[in-house]
């Protein structure tokens, strides 16, 4: 399947069917053809000199080892293509380590760094950038949405990692592609694809995996479940998951300046209908941290023909309550701040349909169309420490879109690859909120609305063209292409709010906006050992709703829209180096600069009219508003290794290191700067054993090197954040049609708090699982 095959002078060209077929016209049936496939040899065959009827040809595998295939983002480009840096984690490697959520696993396995406010959260940090600024994307669809704001997200734990195929983070700007939002990377998780039966010795093709899994320090308990029933023409593909997390306990040993940080020595608690302070019995327990989650998939597929195919796609994640850690821990005087903080359930529901076209025509070789529709819902619950009113705000957000991705690929002395698509995305918003006495269940709804009152929307449209021209001998690759997008944003306000806004306010306020961005570079192989790549791009983020909409006030300070705010935009320039060492053995290093202009901040602003401030009754309000008024410069280096030191034993070892400082004179640090950070893993693989010694570090963080409240410096020490080193245990064992697992974590049972993060990492831990097959 998938074999290429093309005459001498390219006139004809296609590619073997699901069965390996392939069939020729016959005015090219006394032509010389070229069979190639990466991985196996090579072969030409004249067909003037063999018998013309049905003939099978068998490719011969290379002897040198090569690099698994790797298929990268939504139209399945090649990882070697792609001029960023790129990482790829297979389902077989997350399944290794037993990780709670999707976050972790990108902790584990890529050069991610990750922030946690609780426990339930997790949100990916790429080279400096954070939330926002960093699009997830799920099998094709982004799920960054309207109220994606600048501080710290939780979405991606909805993502269950028990069914991924594959997670890919594409390193750098990548608007090109992914439009909006792509300014530090993107983080691509791609589920597992329903099997079809291409046995005709079977009628179908039914297989499964299971597994029970549990945790020492948060006794965790998760199961998982999926069946794959595959027909000739039809698959399907159903999974089930679900965990139980409670409260995480944290290491114990910690630093001799510190001998208390971190610890919970109480809690609070409500009996007898008042609020209580208890005395935690395990001072290393961080009470209220639990939570549970369940995950659902259902695909679909169907083949139409050899060329074409559906599928449809389900899912759906919901969580219970999910404890805001961070802020349950803030005291005021003796008491605590709050009495109770949580997001409610959290909840996600995807609804796709892919249509896949695979045929050479004079315009696409490959046409691919996404159709999504996505309903997300979460809410916030605050009630402060003896206090009888309970504030809670539910947002939900629904989510149109739809992905167009045609390649072509045209051979003469050069190959010539041509990728061009559009996608559309539309944002409704809905938000409401309201107070009640929780003793007398009394009920108020005239409170503010996180976002506005009267509906918000978010329009984005972008068309994009990308050229690759590779030279015969594929010693060098230039790549170009550009984008264009434009943005609408809309937000309305009733006349019922608590505050009396501006008259324009209740006609609505709307942003309209647009964006090209470009991307440039070549890969470039001088030797057959080196590859050298680089790159020059454009990135953009266009105002959402969270920018423009979002109410603050505060303080005698009210936060309001404006209209004229445009994209944060950055421009960098990165340069690849790798380097095969032989023997599946590599060390590559990526190096980078972005310039980041037109970043969105809070300012004093003033309303249509000139004003400065305004009244509602005998309040005044100082004016607030969003604007395009930070550059900043961000600069790093990450490098890796993989080195195959005997037959069964590898090493692999990687480090990352960004600074990023606001200019304009001020030079002050930038926020969501992570400290020096890497792993290094040795993996030996026995028989039917596999063993893997894991360390995991973080270097010192200064605070005054943070970059203001988004950084949390209070759950720092004085100093800032302390350096950290963990080493982890795993290994696992198959018979049959199981594994055994077993997992100790944080074996020294080391106290740390990752830098920015309200929540400290596990203590001492122990993983037992049991995985199994059918």
């Amino acid at each position: 399947m998938g074999v290429e095959c093309y005459n001498g002078d390219f006139s004809f060209a296609t590619t073997t069917d699901l069965e390996g077929n392939i069939s020729i016209p016959l005015e090219f049936q006394n032509d010389e053809f070229t069979f190639k496939y990466l991985g196996f040899e090579t072969i030409s065959v004249d067909l003037s000199l063999i018998e013309k009827s049905l003939i099978e040809l068998t490719l011969q595998p290379k002897n040198e080892i090569l690099e698994e295939v790797v298929l990268i983002g939504r139209n399945d480009i090649r990882s070697e293509d792609f001029l960023q840096k790129i990482d790829a984690v297979q389902s077989k490697e997350i399944a290794s380590s037993n990780p709670q959520t999707s976050v972790d696993a990108l902790a584990r396995y890529a050069d991610v760094y990750i922030q946690k406010s609780q426990m339930g959260g997790g949100s990916p940090v790429i080279r400096g950038f954070e939330a926002n600024k960093v699009l997830l994307v799920v099998d094709g669809v982004r799920m960054n949405n309207a109220i994606y704001r600048n501080g710290h997200l939780q979405n991606a734990i909805t993502i269950d990692n028990a069914i991924l195929d594959q997670m890919e983070v594409i390193y750098g700007p990548s608007s090109l592609m992914y439009g909006s939002d792509a300014l530090g990377g993107v983080v691509h998780f791609r589920t597992k694809e329903p099997m079809l039966n291409l046995r005709k010795d079977q009628s179908a093709n039914v297989f499964g995996n299971y597994y029970a899994r549990y945790g020492s320090a948060s006794n965790e308990k998760s199961v998982h479940a999926d069946v794959n029933i595959g027909l000739r023409k039809w698959g399907s593909l159903t999974s089930i998951s679900y965990s139980d997390f409670g409260d995480l306990r944290m290491g114990a040993n910690r630093t001799g300046e510190y001998p208390d940080f971190a610890k919970r020595p109480s809690y609070q608690s409500r009996s007898n209908n008042e609020d209580v302070i208890v005395q935690n019995e395990n001072e290393n327990v961080q009470v209220g941290t639990g939570y549970k989650q369940f995950d659902f998939l259902q695909k679909i597929r169907y083949q139409i023909n050899d060329q074409m195919n559906l599928t449809a796609n389900l899912q759906y994640s919901a969580s219970s309550d999910i404890p805001r850690y961070d802020q349950l821990v803030l005291l005021d005087g003796d008491q605590f701040e709050f009495a109770e903080w949580y997001y409610g359930p959290q909840k996600r529901g995807l609804a796709s349909l892919k249509y896949k076209w695979t045929e050479e025509r004079a315009w696409m070789d490959e046409f691919i169309v996404i159709a999504s529709r996505q309903n997300i819902e979460e809410s916030r619950i605050t009630r402060g420490f003896n206090s009888d009113l309970r504030t809670t705000g539910i947002e939900s957000v629904g989510v149109n879109a739809l992905t167009i991705d045609i390649s072509k690929k045209i051979r003469k002395k050069r190959t010539h690859m041509f990728y061009y698509g559009a996608d559309a995305n539309y944002n409704l918003v809905n938000s409401i909120a309201y107070e009640e006495n929780i003793n007398t269940g009394d009920r108020n709804d005239n409170v503010f609305t996180r976002y506005p009152s009267g509906g918000s929307s978010m329009n984005i449209l972008g068309a994009y063209a990308q050229y690759v021209n590779e030279s015969e001998d594929s010693t060098f690759v230039f790549h170009g292409g550009v984008r264009f997008s434009s943005y609408t944003t809309k937000v309305k306000y009733l006349e019922s709010d608590p505050i009396q806004w501006p008259s324009f306010f209740y006609d609505g306020v709307t942003s309209t906006n647009s964006s090209v961005s470009w991307s440039a570079g070549m890969n470039w192989k001088p030797t057959q050992d080196w590859t050298i790549r680089f790159l020059a791009a454009t990135a953009f983020r266009a105002p959402n709703v969270d920018d423009i909409g979002k109410l603050r006030v505060n303080n005698g300070n009210a936060l309001v829209p404006n209209n004229s705010l445009g994209a944060e935009r950055s421009i960098n320039s990165e340069i690849n180096i790798n380097r095969n060492l032989g023997r599946g053995s590599l060390v590559s290093g990526s190096f980078f600069y972005t310039r980041l202009s037109d970043a969105i901040v809070r300012q004093d602003f003033m309303l249509p009219d000139g004003s400065t401030t305004f009244s509602d009754g005998d309040k005044t309000y100082n004016v607030e508003g969003n604007v395009n008024a930070e550059n900043a410069e961000l600069y790093g280096v990450s490098l890796n290794l993989k080195y195959r030191l005997m037959r069964g034993l590898d090493l692999t070892s990687s480090i990352s290191y960004v600074k990023g400082e606001i200019l304009g004179g001020i030079n002050e640090p930038l926020a969501h700067i992570p400290p020096v950070y890497g792993k290094t893993q040795l993996k030996y693989s026995w028989t039917a054993w596999n063993f893997t010694l894991l360390s995991q570090y973080n270097g010192m963080k200064p605070v005054e090197l943070y970059g203001g409240s988004s950084d949390n410096p209070e759950y720092a020490t004085p100093e800032g954040a302390l350096p950290w080193t963990i080493f982890n245990l795993y290994t696992d064992y198959s018979i049959g049609s199981y594994t055994f697992q077993l997992g100790i974590e944080n074996i020294l049972d080391k106290q740390y708090t990752p830098f920015a993060s309200g929540v400290s990492g596990s203590g001492f831990n122990v993983i037992a699982a049991v995985r199994g097959k059918f």
